[in-house]
């Protein structure tokens, strides 16, 4: 039996690439989102789904809001069946220095208010 994966697998291609037009939607009409995303690809991905990563990645660089922190990464040596377990680590650690930065922000407006 092959070990389930609990991390998100989104296949921006599928549906012809409509979850990217839905993010592209979203960005336009959303400016207040303060979240932080971080979207990885196996580099030994196959060419529909790197396309689809590729498409994604263009649309938040279109899109880019101070709000919305996100960053992305082709996971070196990666299979479709474990970039997560292999990217997880690297995601995890940007998103706590996204967190970090974000409460020293909040600190630093704080002193200067006070």
């Amino acid at each position: 039996m092959k070990k389930k994966n609990p991390l998100l697998c989104t296949s921006f291609w599928r549906d012809d690439n409509l979850i990217v037009k839905n993010v592209s939607d979203f960005l336009l009409t959303n400016d207040i989102l303060n979240s932080f995303l971080y979207l990885s690809m196996a580099d030994k991905e196959n060419k529909k789904m790197k396309n689809g990563f590729n498409e994604m990645i263009e649309v938040l660089s279109e899109n880019e809001k101070r709000q919305l922190v996100w960053s992305s990464d082709y996971t070196k040596k990666a299979e479709h069946s474990d970039n997560a377990e292999i990217s997880a680590s690297i995601g995890l650690k940007k998103w706590s220095d996204y967190l970090i930065k974000r409460v020293s922000t909040i600190n630093i407006i704080q002193l200067t208010i006070v």
